[in-house]
């Protein structure tokens, strides 16, 4: 296998929104009524930019101005549970793609309605340099709640997630929502700022630097701090300790908790799949949220705030307690039952290439990676191909290749001639068109020892009339690879469907 492929492999990312016509579009809202506490005007960039990864990222490099963008999610199958979404970047800048419209589009997906978090960057104080995140991440969780009712979302369901910087504003978050971190400006500082429920991802800073054995001082666990789900990698630096010492101290103050350490996959995915075990980590988290019943659908009116959320929280310089008012809840509208129309967004590249040479373009998306069940289990990558002659694409497309890699075991394939697929437990026979088969042997560096690595590479074709049915399915399984794709993942056949159609 080339070096190509794996590289190919490592930039990718497969996200769903599921949406009805009738879905707003994400709204932008400023955070702060006027200048947010301190600022006193524009600010540049910090001189010192982290460096740039060979990977496609949107990059905010100073805000002085924050704002969140509501995603709200698709009614028939909104939850009711609000997460608000902090990139990270190091407090330098913000990785606005990777880790915050693209996270929201997957909230979209099972239901939940994601507030992207614009904090301030760069550093405002070498010191204090969580400071205008953290008055920036407190203000945000009060204006979720204040437009509970208007959002259509549970008041009571409002978490906080964040990676790496965003992480470590995550934990402050929910260890410090009991001391407000600026004056009230309006009678929405009045909302409780306590998440019900936290989820750093590669969470940073959180350790001591003089002693790693330690918590940092900020970090004050107690039996009242919210519920979390850690997810982090061995290979991560020292995060991986940091994430480590934070669950023995929640797990100590009797926080119910979550963690999750993978032995691979660094820093900064996102939830963009590589061939490290980490990308099944959004997986994981969704498992989380619906057996904590965050993502239990709640039919009639949004439920009204039942928790003391403000108990024993001080105001910046008034330390005197504040307690939150009733919430006025309105009805939520219900379900749209005769959807017609089913909008699919995906992020997986999707590139077009013409060939001079052969006076060929072909039309192709990323090898995506469909996470095993089991560490034995055959690894499995799938690309949707399609090639014409010419520049101009044809008016009619008879079928487009499925390219299906697999590796461990050469049989699954093995003197068949057709692909069995159940797309909602209806059948469907696709031709398999050319196989390739490779056996290489392979030497263990430990003790010299050789194995057997078998790949098979299976075209497989797809009529175009099926990969449209196969982009509208709930569930579609290979019966051949005992493999059955998640909704993010079938999201792939519809986005090859509407870019060919486009054309």
């Amino acid at each position: 296998m080339s070096k190509t492929f794996f590289a190919t492999t490592r930039a990718l990312v497969v996200l769903i929104a599921f949406a009805t016509s009738a879905l707003a579009a994400p709204e932008e809202i400023r955070l702060w009524p006027g200048a947010a506490p301190g600022e006193t005007g524009p600010v540049k960039p910090a001189e010192n930019q982290p460096p740039k990864s060979g990977r496609k990222i949107e990059r905010i490099l100073a805000v002085a101005d924050p704002t969140v963008t509501v995603y709200r999610a698709p009614a028939r199958t909104a939850s009711g549970c609000t997460i608000v979404v902090c990139p990270g970047g190091g407090y330098e800048m913000l990785a606005w793609d990777l880790e915050g419209t693209e996270i929201a589009q997957w909230l979209n997906s099972i239901g939940v309605t994601a507030v992207v978090l614009k904090y301030r960057v760069p550093r405002r104080d070498a010191v204090h340099f969580y400071r205008a995140g953290l008055q920036d991440a407190q203000r945000a969780i009060r204006l979720t709640r204040h437009n509970a009712a208007k959002w259509g979302v549970d008041p009571d369901r409002v978490g906080i997630l964040g990676f790496s910087a965003g992480g470590h504003m995550t934990v402050l978050a929910g260890t410090h929502w009991d001391q407000s971190s600026y004056e009230p400006v309006d009678a929405m500082d009045q909302q409780s700022a306590r998440p019900d429920f936290l989820v750093p991802i590669y969470p940073s800073y959180l350790t001591d630097k003089s002693d790693l054995s330690k918590l940092h001082e900020l970090v004050r666990i107690t039996a009242q701090t919210p519920p979390t789900f850690i997810a982090v990698t061995q290979d991560d630096g020292k995060n991986g300790l940091d994430s480590a010492r934070l669950f023995i101290a929640l797990k100590e103050a009797g926080v119910p908790s979550e963690l999750h350490v993978y032995s691979t996959g660094g820093h900064g995915y996102g939830l963009r799949p590589t061939a490290d075990p980490v990308t099944t980590w959004p997986d994981r988290l969704e498992d989380w949220l619906r057996v904590s019943g965050l993502l239990e659908q709640r039919s009639g009116p949004v439920a009204k705030t039942t928790k003391n959320h403000s108990q024993g929280v001080t105001a910046a310089v008034a330390p005197a307690a504040a307690k939150t008012p009733a919430t006025k809840v309105e009805a939520v509208s219900p379900p749209i039952s005769n959807v017609k129309t089913v909008t699919v967004e995906t992020s997986v590249p999707i590139s077009t290439t013409y060939d001079a040479d052969t006076n060929r373009t072909l039309v192709s998306t990323s090898y995506v990676r469909f996470p095993a069940r089991t560490v034995f289990s055959p690894k499995i990558w799938i690309q949707l191909r399609h090639s014409y002659a010419g520049k101009e694409a044809p008016t009619e497309i008879e079928s487009v290749d499925m390219v299906v890699l697999h590796r461990v075991s050469a049989g699954q394939f093995g003197g068949k001639s057709k692909v069995r697929i159940f797309a909602d437990e209806q059948a469907l026979e696709l031709s398999i068109r050319k196989i390739e088969k490779k056996s290489k042997r392979k030497v263990k560096r430990q003790n010299r020892k050789r194995r057997m690595s078998n790949e098979v590479k299976a075209w497989v074709e797809i009529p175009f009339s099926q990969l449209e049915e196969l982009g509208r399915s709930r569930k579609v399984v290979f019966e051949n690879l005992g493999l059955e794709l998640s909704r993010e993942q079938i999201a792939l056949f519809a986005a090859m469907h509407r870019q060919i159609s486009d054309k």
